[in-house]
């Protein structure tokens, strides 16, 4: 995917590569020759908020590992809280990368519409999304989404990441922890505690990762389609 990401930001159009970069008073200014520069860099900003989106989704599986969380060693919380923490990171900072691939749609085909009334069913309805045949590769990609869409507006809203095998893993954590607490005897084997939310983990981790990967795939097709309407715009904008 990185491929077609450096083809928005390592365009040769852009002023960033014709050295149109002032720095004074503290602050980077870019030199713009007309409606064409304004455009390239509003693009190329919203396409690094995608990849930045996908980076620290990428940051949250790596670090979804029993090994790195058990490592972590703060006795404030127990370690079932911190696996739900990062569950909850990858669910949310996942479905941010659609967001931002929205924000980027209103910037590539210059829609004009407030960040904040930006939706699904607002963008993919637009007849300028239709004409340049970016419904379809929208609409796969959303899809990659559904699958921990109701869990993420649970978590965001009123409520907490539930799984009935992450409960069961998390209730032994907590009664174990407050055992301990008290000074008084565990209820399981350490070394069955440790398999068990283990072997939770890696499965969930895996499947975590699948989606991941399918999220982008389907990423990448859409990217490969907006970079086509990219350098149509570029060349109308150069009239």
């Amino acid at each position: 995917m990185q491929e077609v990401l450096s083809k928005f930001l390592l365009d040769e159009d852009s002023p960033l590569q014709k050295g149109k970069i002032t720095y004074e008073g503290g602050k980077i200014s870019y030199e713009y020759a007309g409606e064409i520069d304004h455009y390239i860099i509003e693009c190329a900003k919203s396409v690094s908020a995608i990849d930045s989106a996908v980076d620290k989704v990428n940051q949250s599986l790596t670090i979804l590992s029993y090994d790195y969380i058990n490592s972590i060693g703060c006795e404030q919380y127990n370690l079932a809280e911190y696996i739900e923490f990062h569950i909850e990171s990858y669910i949310i900072r996942a479905h941010s990368i659609y967001d931002r691939t929205l924000i980027f749609i209103n910037k590539l085909l210059q829609l004009g519409i407030d960040n904040s009334y930006i939706g699904h069913g607002l963008i993919v309805s637009n007849e300028n999304v239709k004409r340049f045949k970016l419904d379809k590769p929208l609409q796969a990609l959303k899809k990659q989404f559904k699958t921990y869409h109701n869990i993420r507006n649970t978590i965001i809203h009123h409520d907490r990441y539930k799984d009935d095998e992450f409960d069961t893993v998390s209730l032994y954590h907590k009664v174990e922890s407050l055992l301990k607490q008290s000074s008084k005897d565990p209820m399981l084997n350490e070394d069955v505690l440790e398999a068990l939310t283990s072997e939770y983990l890696e499965a969930k981790t895996a499947e975590l990762t699948e989606n991941f990967n399918q999220i982008k795939e389907k990423l990448k097709l859409f990217l490969e389609e907006s970079f086509k309407v990219y350098e149509h715009r570029k060349s109308q904008l150069k009239i």
